[in-house]
Order: structure tokens, then sequence, then C-alpha cells
């Protein structure tokens, strides 16, 4: 033992003031603790709207539609993130209405052979026709027949330059 200290006053005192500044603390502990969380909530929902937005709009997408409008909200990752769905809904948009067309173009490319076939038949079938007509017409429905032929094979050569199941042969 080094020393003594003699206390020859009322320490009831200094005890109220150290229970007063522990309620201060918890008191003060608490608010800092709500504030904390109630900045984390608020933060993580700022964070997590656009994200929320991104997938309902990719889940939009993913069922074929493609008008999705995605504000960039900012210029961070999130908003680069935002500006690339709403560039591949645009073009998928675009793609699907190229698509739309191009079957359009085909269904029609492909009636007008039909139509010709069909009609001649129809004239060699139902009319009484010299033989030089009926070659005329026969004919007709050769080169039409001719014609489907070379589109559907055009159709199917498409399909496996789609499908990169395609074999380039050289020719001269």
């Amino acid at each position: 033992t080094i020393g003594y200290v003699l206390m020859l006053q009322n320490t009831d005192s200094i005890h109220m003031l150290m229970e007063r500044l522990n309620k201060h603390f918890l008191i003060v502990g608490m608010i800092s603790g709500l504030v904390t969380m109630l900045i984390i909530i608020i933060l993580s929902r700022k964070l997590a709207k656009p994200l929320i937005q991104m997938k309902e709009a990719t889940l939009k997408m993913s069922k074929g539609d493609f008008t999705v409008a995605l504000a960039p909200s900012s210029n961070d990752e999130l908003g680069d993130l935002s500006k690339a769905i709403q560039l591949l809904a645009d073009d998928l948009k675009h793609l699907k209405q190229e698509r739309k067309e191009f079957l359009s173009s085909i269904a029609h490319e492909l009636r007008t052979p039909l139509t010709f076939i069909k009609g001649y038949t129809d004239i060699l079938y139902k009319r009484n026709l010299t033989e030089e007509d009926k070659k005329k017409y026969l004919a007709i429905i050769i080169e039409e027949t001719n014609r489907l032929s070379r589109l559907i094979k055009d159709l199917f050569d498409l399909a496996k330059l789609d499908e990169n199941s395609f074999v380039i042969e050289k020719e001269r």
C-alpha cells in the first residue's frame, strides 16, 4: 500500500450525478440507435427502389412486354444498369417489330406463288384448253413451284444462320 485517500465529505451528490449521467447516456444511446435504424431504413429503401424497378422491368421483358421506362436515377453503377436495361428493352422492341414485319413479308412471298399455282390449276381443271394453253399454264405452275421451293430453301438457310449452324462452302 502506497497511500490512502480519505474523504470526509458525503458522496451522495456524486452518486446522484453518476446516476443522472448514466440515465442521460442511456437515453442518448437509445435515441442515436433509433436515428441510426431510421437512416438505415431510408437509405436501404432509396438503394433498393431502383433495383426493384429494374427487377420488375426485366420480368415484364421476359414476358414479352418491352414497354419499360426506366429513368437513370444516378450516375453510378445503378444508373448504368438502368440505362443498359432500357437499351436492351428498346432493342428487343425494335427486333420484335422487325420480326413481325419479316414474318408478314414471308407470308406474302409464300402466298403469291401459291395463289398462282391454285389459280392456274383451277383453270386447267375447269376449262377445256388447247394443248398449247395447257403447256403454257403448266409451265407457269412449274415456275411458281420452283419459286416456292427456293423461298422455302432460303427460309431454312435463314434458320440455320440464326442458329449459327450453317456451313460455308467455297465456290467459284
